[in-house]
């Protein structure tokens, strides 16, 4: 009750949809803030009347007077921000508009495994037929590159955009506003600036409220170093987005199609990740860095389009049949639920090997000599204890090895991704085994309710949520039956291993909702994109306050 009438006082919020600009939240934000500093609301109240959405448009981009402006197309937010650019409909031309020093905004109907190593270099995304909770549109978020998706009425043929307002070419000038859902007509002025003053004084007044501890899905020093300047208190990177860069990813296809694989490059893959680690601890100093080893199966790291299994066979000196047979024996008819996380790591224990190696090496490095380095290491998709006493005893040959090398011993700890069902009911079992676990719910939802994610809204959930048969997106909110699955977890957890650090690593972790079932249950940590740091601390001192602890 407290909240809703600061916030009527405040008339900071319309009813129904009000057009999103840096002006309209400058006005409030400073309304707020002087009414705290007149005394006439505590700091507590203020916490509550800021929104996420005004943290956003106090970090990114934004459309200056988007009411005034000519609009193409409307689509799904799957993240926020704003660019000027080209439509580019051919990653060919990309390089060319690059060079020419022209932001870029893709078009395209779906996002494949080929186009994953691309992302990075898009300014923005509008992305016609992509499933809002698909892989892929995760990843945008994580890059933090606006885009937009499923719009309605719009389709692509050949270099051209089709729309309701008429027809977009290769190479028209556009704005992508990621705050409301539009796609607009030329260079359209945005707002710039990041505001510190008001950023870094929502950022005090949270960090004074807040249990839970925010950690960033950083799997490089740069995102890192951003999150630490909104505090993140720790670094939970995944390999496999280190494995996508060009370089990486021509030597681990070597590993994946290579029967005996060639020592030399296991250890050329080591040496580079020896370095992005080193990167990670310099930065991170002594705050944990929680790395994933490698998760997704190998099928995502092959291409799929003819003209690049073409160039890859070239590159390989493999014939063409041979490498197309081989990328269809990696195939699986799920493989969300296959041969990945700890099942590929025992299948391919070479692979877990170097990478240990090469977390345990950059631990040791001597740039980090005085730093209270403890690397903290999680194996995915864990269904039982067996697997982990098995994943343990390799990583202790490794220490055993590393350890007599350099003559010195070391701290490590281990930990799991909290997947599946099986694993959550068996926490009590699993625990004595592991110094910290997180939750992976993107893949428990999906594991929980039978959903493979990004395949299945526009196939039926979209009809399931229309007719009420779900409340709400599984993989935008915590769903009833995965929450219940996440608290035996932790109650098990917390009855076998009253040491353990909970936390909780997904999409769910950067929504309002997600962040306050976390502090509910009694989670320890949550990890987010770089850019989502400050909206998750405020989501956490929100918590704290309305549920205290």
């Amino acid at each position: 009750m407290r909240v809703l009438l600061i916030i009527a006082s405040l008339l900071c919020f319309d009813c129904g949809f009000a057009e999103q600009s840096y002006e309209k939240v400058s006005s409030n934000l400073t309304v707020l803030f002087n009414k705290v500093e007149n005394h006439e609301i505590s700091i507590a109240d203020a916490i509550l009347a800021i929104d996420e959405n005004d943290i956003d448009l106090l970090l990114k981009p934004s459309v200056i007077n988007p009411e005034n402006s000519k609009i193409i197309a409307e689509g799904r937010i799957a993240c926020t921000g704003a660019v000027q650019g080209v439509l580019c409909f051919d990653l060919s031309d990309l390089e060319k508009y690059k060079a020419e020093g022209k932001l870029v905004i893709w078009v395209t109907d779906n996002i494949t495994n080929d186009d994953l190593c691309h992302l990075h270099s898009f300014d923005g995304i509008f992305a016609i037929n992509e499933d809002p909770s698909s892989h892929a549109i995760i990843v945008t978020r994580v890059y933090n590159i606006p885009c937009l998706t499923i719009p309605p009425n719009v389709f692509r043929k050949g270099n051209c955009l089709i729309t309701p307002s008429g027809t977009y070419k290769h190479g028209d000038e556009v704005t992508l506003d990621g705050f409301n859902g539009r796609l607009l007509s030329g260079k359209v002025p945005l707002h710039h600036n990041i505001d510190n003053a008001f950023l870094n004084k929502i950022l005090a007044w949270s960090e004074e409220y807040a249990h839970l501890a925010v950690h960033v899905n950083a799997d490089n020093a740069k995102e890192a170093h951003e999150s630490l300047e909104f505090g993140a208190k720790g670094a939970d990177p995944r390999t496999e987005h280190m494995f996508f860069q060009p370089d990486r990813l021509h030597l681990f296809r070597k590993v994946i199609l290579c029967k005996d694989v060639d020592e030399s490059i296991l250890n050329e893959l080591k040496e580079l990740q020896r370095a992005d680690f080193i990167d990670l601890f310099q930065t991170m100093k002594s705050l944990p860095v929680k790395i994933r080893l490698l998760d997704p199966p190998l099928h995502e790291f092959l291409p799929q389009q003819e003209e690049n299994l073409i160039k890859l066979a070239k590159d390989f000196d493999i014939p063409l049949d041979q490498l197309k047979n081989h990328v269809q024996d990696l195939q699986e008819t799920n493989p969300m639920m296959g041969h990945r996380g700890v099942r590929l790591l025992l299948t391919r224990p070479s692979i877990l090997k170097m990478q240990v190696r090469a977390i345990f090496e950059a631990s040791l490095h001597p740039s980090l000599t005085g730093e209270s380095v403890v690397p903290h290491i999680i194996i995915p998709m864990i269904i039982s204890s067996e697997e982990v006493v098995r994943v343990k005893r390799l990583i202790a040959d490794v220490y055993n090895e590393i350890s007599h090398t350099e003559g010195k011993t070391f701290t490590y700890k281990l930990g799991i991704m909290m997947e599946t069902p099986r694993a959550c009911l068996l926490a009590g079992e699993i625990a004595p085994y592991v110094d910290f676990i997180s939750f992976g719910t993107n893949d428990l939802t999906g594991q929980t309710l039978a959903l493979a994610r990004g395949d299945v809204y526009d196939k039926f959930l979209k009809t399931y949520l229309e007719l009420g048969l779900l409340k709400a997106d599984p993989f935008s909110r915590i769903d009833p039956a995965v929450k219940e699955l996440m608290r035996i977890c932790v109650t098990q957890m917390r009855s076998k291993n009253s040491q353990v650090v909970i936390g909780i690593c997904g999409e769910h972790a950067s929504q309002k909702e997600g962040v306050f079932t976390c502090h509910q249950l009694g989670l320890d940590t949550v990890s987010c994109a770089a850019f989502r740091v400050p909206a998750v601390k405020l989501f956490a001192a929100q918590a704290a306050i309305l549920h205290p602890r």
